[in-house]
């Protein structure tokens, strides 16, 4: 997604020296330890660095991305055809609404336990971040448009090469 961000920033990649530094905590590490002059994570990582003086929250790669299907649902065409598929379907677009509306500190209060270590106070930040880009609308369904976007970030990253078709890896959600 980084990279896919440069590019619409109007950044050449080859121009970059990025390091693969490994997993999330591995690259927070190496970070911490001065390897780096910068790093993309989700949040509330950057936040928790930003609290603890060792860099500064200076962008956000959503707002060069845009909309896209990045956080997306799997499920067994099975599972999708019978009665729990409608149910979890509603109370997911009515948990996303109120994610979306509440305000941060009560959102964060509620998913405290699932960021050990967190403190309320940055986690009510991140989740404002996310609010502001719009990341939790109760729209469900994968459109055309953010799926493009979704194919083009991981055609950036090498992961996607040929066409993608939409029928294939989208299906309307039940509810």
């Amino acid at each position: 997604m980084f990279r896919y961000a440069c590019v619409k920033g109007g950044v050449d990649n080859d121009t970059l020296n990025l390091i693969d530094a490994g997993s999330t905590d591995d690259m927070i590490a190496a970070f911490r330890a001065g390897q780096g002059d910068y790093i993309h994570l989700q949040g509330p990582a950057p936040q928790q660095l930003q609290a603890d003086g060792i860099g500064c929250v200076v962008g956000r790669v959503g707002d060069w991305v845009g909309a896209c299907a990045f956080s997306s649902l799997a499920s067994t065409p099975e599972w999708l055809a019978g009665e729990t598929a409608g149910a979890f379907m509603r109370a997911f677009r009515q948990a996303r609404e109120w994610v979306n509306e509440a305000p941060p500190q009560e959102v964060a209060a509620s998913e405290l336990s699932y960021f050990p270590g967190v403190p309320v106070e940055i986690l009510a930040d991140t989740i404002g971040a996310y609010q502001a880009l719009g990341c939790w609308s109760s729209q469900v369904e994968i459109i055309p448009e953010e799926l493009a976007v979704t194919v083009e970030v991981f055609r950036q990253a090498g992961i996607v090469t040929g066409p993608v078709d939409p029928t294939h890896v989208t299906v309307s959600p039940p509810g």
